[in-house]
């Protein structure tokens, strides 16, 4: 199929969907449907559109729904005991640089807002420049630790969205290596 076929069965379905959207077949509905779908083809040229290299897995997204439900759960009711409950052991707040592996914009702004939509957690600034997000946490035990949660919630993002499995094994290895620094100080007091 050639662009112009591909764009024009483009036009076509973003002009279904407008008159789904309007819930009227109407003259105006549909020029101004037209209008809306020509601009969107045109200010996306296909080039574009392939060159983002966009990944869905559905399963991996299932699963990544699913943690991040029970993520959500766990964080509601940690704050909730922070509230009702505030001693100073259990508030340990902190502000960490975590740095984003991924490269890819959609798992960047699925992290980010899985970040600050988690009681608990809030994004303060991102510095896209280092490919780090300042991210505050209400309550953990130490700026490894905190790293290990950033890193573990990307690969779950990564996992269902980002199309290279580099990032995945990147993110391995650095929770691996974090894991490992935060085990050190455990086994010395230990011995």
């Amino acid at each position: 199929m050639n662009n112009v076929n591909r764009s024009i069965l483009t036009v076509a379905w973003l002009l279904v969907v407008w008159l789904a959207l309007m819930e009227s077949v109407t003259v105006g509905a549909v020029v101004a449907g037209l209008v809306v779908a020509v601009v969107i083809v045109l200010g996306f040229p296909e080039g574009a559109r392939r060159s983002s290299r966009r990944t869905f897995r559905p399963w991996r997204a299932l699963v990544f729904g699913g943690w991040f439900a029970v993520k959500l759960v766990e964080a509601n009711v940690e704050v909730a005991i922070a509230v009702i409950d505030p001693k100073p052991e259990r508030l340990r707040r902190v502000v960490i640089a975590a740095p984003v592996v991924s490269r890819s914009f959609t798992v960047r702004a699925i992290l980010a807002n899985a970040l600050s939509l988690t009681p608990g957690t809030f994004i303060i600034e991102i510095d896209e420049k280092m490919s780090t997000y300042f991210v505050h946490f209400l309550d953990v035990e130490s700026p490894d630790h905190g790293r290990i949660e950033v890193h573990r919630m990307e690969r779950m993002v990564a996992r269902a969205f980002d199309p290279s499995d580099e990032t995945i094994a990147e993110l391995d290895a650095r929770i691996e290596q974090l894991e490992q620094l935060v085990a050190r100080p455990a086994r010395r007091e230990e011995g």
